[in-house]
């Protein structure tokens, strides 16, 4: 399905049983995979990630976590994370209206102001929104046009979760430069506005079609 700095997304199927850590019905999965890189896997960065999405599973505009731990793909020692299937990033409204299309835009921002507000309620900032990290609902689930946030491998914890990360050396450096906020560009420790910052650079690129540098 995609790759990205932290990992390699699969699409899978889930049989009800097999791994999941909660009961997830028959059908599309998405799995990460990331090589094995940390001496356990309670010390890697999907680890990080999957704490992320356990404490927004079930939340609106978020994928579930159905299994995340140490499994041996295509031969090697990986960490994995097994999620709920979703549908195309909202860079497909570019190309359902190449212009872009003010009142779905607008749509977009909306959902993602609420997923940001949970998120950062729950003490977390994301620190790598763009286009291909918001996703439309999956077919079928009542929820095609709605956009939900996911890929938390840039997260950086604040206030009431932070001993979840204790420990975890993290950086909001890494994130696309296109769409970083100025405290990434500038190295500075990120805040709650600067996700909001990013998403103003992801709704101008979807409103245009490009952004100005």
């Amino acid at each position: 399905l995609g790759k990205g700095q932290f990992g390699r997304v699969f699409r899978g199927s889930c049989d009800g049983t097999t791994l999941c850590d909660v009961g997830c019905s028959e059908g599309d999965v998405a799995i990460k995979v990331m090589p094995d890189g940390a001496p356990s896997y309670e010390q890697s960065r999907l680890a990080l990630e999957a704490k992320v999405m356990r404490a927004m599973s079930g939340v609106r505009g978020f994928p579930v976590l159905h299994y995340d731990g140490r499994q041996t793909v295509f031969g090697r020692p990986s960490d994995v994370l097994v999620m709920d299937m979703l549908g195309p990033s909202v860079r497909s409204l570019l190309h359902r209206h190449p212009l872009g299309a003010s009142r779905a835009v607008r749509k977009v921002g909306h959902d993602v102001v609420r997923c940001l507000r949970e998120l950062h309620a729950a003490g977390f900032i994301h620190n790598d929104l763009k286009p291909l990290n918001i996703l439309f609902g999956a077919a079928g689930t009542g929820r095609e046009e709605e956009a939900h946030v996911l890929d938390f491998g840039m997260v950086t914890s604040t206030g009431c979760l932070q001993e979840a990360v204790e420990g975890c050396e993290l950086s909001a450096g890494g994130a696309t430069p296109l769409y970083a906020n100025l405290a990434q560009l500038e190295g500075r420790p990120t805040a709650p506005v600067d996700d909001i910052e990013s998403l103003w650079y992801c709704l101008a690129f979807l409103e245009g079609g490009e952004l100005p540098w």
